[in-house]
């Protein structure tokens, strides 16, 4: 192609031609990676002469492309499949942890530290609302654990957060 591919500006497309001619490459077949559910990316074949691929070579391609995208999808759903399991067994964790705690300072801070596997938890509150009042029974900020507080009500719900709260 002379024009500049949809994908690609008109200077990004110019770089690419002339970084392509400067290895002698003159041809360039892609090939889509992509399934159902993702777009991979391409396969680039370059090649210096026209017609070096004919049909046979290019069912076989087709082919390999499939099969290296199914491979892709596969990597992923079973990256994912792991991911839910670590969080599942880091729940089961949380709930053993918490049942086998009667002491309430405990159980929360097994809470933060068993989440703290998922996510970041250095700055982290567990607080109850009861009417009017809002309880901080756990409150981490920069690693630093504070004392209990109370305020009045913002809210209308317990809440477990990650975010920083503003100290009054």
């Amino acid at each position: 192609m002379e024009e500049p591919l949809p994908a690609l500006s008109e200077e990004r497309f110019e770089a690419c031609r002339q970084t392509l001619l400067a290895e002698g490459i003159t041809d360039l077949m892609a090939i889509s990676l992509q399934t159902r559910e993702h777009n991979f990316g391409v396969l680039l074949f370059p090649h210096a002469e026209r017609g070096m691929f004919g049909s046979s070579n290019l069912r076989l391609l087709t082919g390999l492309s499939l099969q290296i995208a199914l491979t892709l999808e596969n990597y992923v759903v079973m990256h994912e499949a792991q991911r839910r399991t670590k969080e599942y067994e880091l729940l089961t964790e949380i709930g053993q942890a918490v049942s086998s705690h009667l002491n309430q300072d405990e159980v929360l801070r097994t809470v933060q530290v068993e989440l703290g596997q998922i996510f970041d938890t250095s700055t982290f509150y567990i607080a109850f609302q009861e009417e009017d009042e809002i309880r901080f029974e756990l409150e981490i900020e920069g690693g630093i654990v504070f004392p209990k507080r109370s305020r009045g009500s913002a809210t209308d719900s317990p809440s477990i957060s990650s975010k920083p709260e503003n100290r009054c």
